[in-house]
């Protein structure tokens, strides 16, 4: 509903990605500490230890909540479990490779946006981390690379997000 509210103060065509708020309630109600020791005290998603068969077998719209709690939590590694279990071969589509600063995290290193049509959620890597970094939900999405351009600036609110949210995750660790 925050989400909603927030898309609509700063004008419909904003697209506001889920990790900008709170974490999903099915990782809050696993996972009362939501830290993990195993991913340098990031957030652990839900069910990302399932076992690659276990994540094949989830439906569509829990494909698309993991997902999106990838991009909220920045699992450290979860790259491999997105490509091989979730969202393999054809289910997933790469538009891009990402040079441009505002759209990624580790100004150092390129990226790629790929796209799931069943879905309609474009998501960006953290090669660093070997995570998503982000991920953002498209609407009515005919031509994906076109809608990847022409919607550019919510790319790069989505990455500004995702920087913030790392570095108060990163202070919060060298807190402890």
């Amino acid at each position: 509903m925050i989400r909603k509210i927030f898309s609509l103060l700063l004008g419909a065509t904003v697209l506001v990605p889920s990790f900008a708020f709170a974490a999903s309630d099915s990782m809050m109600m696993e996972n009362d500490s939501m830290m993990s020791g195993e991913h340098m005290g990031m957030m652990m998603t839900h069910g990302l230890d399932a076992s690659c068969g276990s994540l094949r077998k989830l439906s569509t719209d829990e494909k698309a909540q993991m997902l999106t709690d990838i991009g909220h939590n920045m699992d450290a590694g979860a790259l491999r479990q997105v490509y091989r279990c979730l969202f393999t071969g054809a289910a997933k589509k790469r538009i891009a490779r990402i040079t441009d600063n505002a759209l990624k995290l580790d100004p150092k290193k390129p990226e790629m946006v790929y796209y799931i049509p069943s879905t309609q959620q474009f998501f960006v890597t953290c090669t660093g981390m070997k995570t998503v970094a982000y991920v953002v939900q498209g609407k009515d999405v005919t031509n994906p690379k076109q809608y990847f351009e022409k919607h550019h600036s919510e790319f790069a609110e989505s990455a500004t997000m995702a920087r913030m949210m790392f570095e108060d995750m990163m202070k919060t660790q060298m807190m402890k």
